[in-house]
C-alpha cells in the first residue's frame, strides 16, 4: 500500500499526458490494500478472556497486540509473544502473565500484570518499590525478596512486576526439604515484620473479630444443620480475640500462607502484598499455622499432618522475634481455622470438610 502511494506521483514527475488518471488508479489501489489489511486484522479472533463488567478492559489486557503498545509506553521494548490469564476473581481483580521476547530466544522474559476494579495500582506499586528498596531486592544477601515493580498501565488499573521463578510454597513444604523451607519462610515473615516502611493502614484483633463474626454468621445460615456449633465457635472466638492486647508494631502481610511464597534453592520470594498494613505480628503467624492445619484436614483428616513443618516454622520465627506471645499465636491460629468453616461452605468441593474443621476447632478450644 505504501509503495503504491509513493508511485502515484511518478506519472506527474514524468509529465505523462494521462498523469491524473494514473495517479488516481494508484491511490485507489493503495486504499484498497489498506482496507484489506484492516479487515484481516479486525477479523482475527481475539484471545479467549472472560467478560467482566467491573474489568471491561480484561479482554484487551489478555490480547498480546493490545498489551504490546501499552507496555511499550512504560519502556518495555520487547514484543509480547503471549498473554495468559493466571487468576480471575470476577468483579474484583485478575492476574495476567506476559511472555516477551527480543530478537534472540535467550532474551525471553516474563512479566506479571495485576489489575483491579478500583484504581489502586499506584499505591500497590509504591509499596512494592519501598520494600524492594528496603532490602527485599533480588540480590538481598539473606535470600528474602519481593518481585521487582516495573510500571503501571493506568487505563487498566494495572501495575506490572517481574515474574519470579520458584516452587510453590505448598509443594516446598511437602517436599524433601520441607523443614528448610519452613525455616526460610519464618525468617522471611520475621524480616517483613521488622520492616519500618510506611504502611497505608492499621489492622488489629478487633478487625479480626469483626471479620470472623461476619464470616461465621454467613456460614451458620448456609449450613443450618451445623448452625449451633458454628454459633458457639463464633462466640468463643469473639471473646478470645477481644482478650488479645498485642501492640500493632509489625508490618503485616495479612494473608500469609504457603501460596504466597516461591522457593528457589536457598531463596524465597514473597508474593501478593496487597493487604500490607501495621498490626500485631501474631496475626500473620497464626494465619500461617491455621492454613497448615486446614490443609492437613483436607489431605488426610489430620490437622497435625504438617506438625514438623509447624514446629520448625514457629521455633525459627520466635528466635527472630521472641517478644511475640504463644497465646496470641494460638488464638490467631484458631480464628484462621474457624474462618475456613466459612471458606469450606463457599466452595462446593470443600463442604464435606466443614464438620471436621469445626470438630478440630472445638478440640483447640477445649485445650
Amino acid at each position: 500500500a505504501l509503495r503504491q502511494f509513493e508511485l502515484a506521483m511518478v506519472p506527474f514527475r514524468r509529465r505523462e499526458h494521462n498523469w491524473g488518471h494514473l495517479m488516481e488508479e494508484r491511490l485507489q489501489r493503495s486504499s484498497e490494500l489498506l482496507r484489506s489489511v484492516v479487515q484481516r486484522t479486525s477479523s482475527r479472533p481475539k484471545p479467549a478472556a472472560p467478560t467482566d463488567e467491573s474489568l471491561p478492559w480484561l479482554a484487551e489486557a489478555c490480547d498480546p497486540s493490545e498489551a504490546g503498545w501499552r507496555l511499550a509506553e512504560i519502556g518495555c521494548g520487547m514484543k509480547i509473544r503471549a498473554a495468559r490469564l493466571l487468576r480471575h476473581k470476577p468483579g474484583r481483580r485478575a492476574v495476567i502473565e506476559y511472555c516477551l521476547g527480543g530478537e534472540n530466544a535467550g532474551d525471553a522474559v516474563r512479566l506479571v500484570g495485576k489489575t483491579e476494579y478500583k484504581s489502586r495500582q499506584r499505591k500497590r506499586m509504591a509499596t512494592q518499590r519501598l520494600l524492594w528498596d528496603a532490602g527485599f531486592d533480588s540480590a538481598a544477601p539473606d535470600g528474602i525478596s519481593v518481585t521487582r515493580p516495573l510500571g503501571e498501565v493506568p487505563e487498566w488499573n494495572m501495575w506490572l512486576q517481574e515474574h519470579a521463578e520458584g516452587e510453590n510454597g505448598w509443594d516446598a513444604l511437602r517436599g524433601p526439604y520441607a523443614i528448610n523451607a519452613a525455616r526460610l519462610a519464618a525468617r522471611a515473615l520475621a524480616k517483613l515484620h521488622r520492616s519500618r516502611i510506611t504502611a497505608p493502614k492499621q489492622h488489629n484483633y478487633m478487625d479480626e473479630q469483626a471479620i470472623l463474626n461476619d464470616r461465621l454468621t454467613t456460614a451458620s445460615h448456609m449450613a443450618p444443620d451445623l448452625s449451633p456449633r458454628i454459633d458457639r465457635l463464633r462466640d468463643h472466638c469473639s471473646r478470645l480475640l477481644n482478650s488479645v492486647k498485642e501492640p500493632p508494631d509489625a508490618l503485616l502481610h495479612r494473608d500469609f500462607y504457603p501460596d504466597q511464597m516461591l522457593f528457589h534453592r536457598d531463596r524465597v520470594t514473597l508474593l501478593d502484598l496487597d493487604l500490607i498494613c501495621r498490626g500485631p505480628a501474631s496475626i500473620d503467624v497464626g494465619n500461617f499455622l491455621g492454613h497448615l492445619a486446614e490443609m492437613g484436614i483436607r489431605r488426610s483428616s489430620d490437622p497435625n499432618y504438617f506438625a514438623e513443618v509447624e514446629r520448625a516454622f514457629l521455633e525459627t520465627y520466635l528466635k527472630e522475634r521472641p517478644s511475640v506471645e504463644l497465646r496470641s499465636i494460638a488464638i490467631s491460629k484458631l480464628a484462621t481455622l474457624a474462618r475456613h468453616a466459612y471458606i469450606s461452605q463457599m466452595h462446593v468441593g470443600r463442604r464435606a470438610f466443614t464438620s471436621e474443621i469445626l470438630f478440630h476447632c472445638e478440640l483447640l478450644l477445649a485445650n
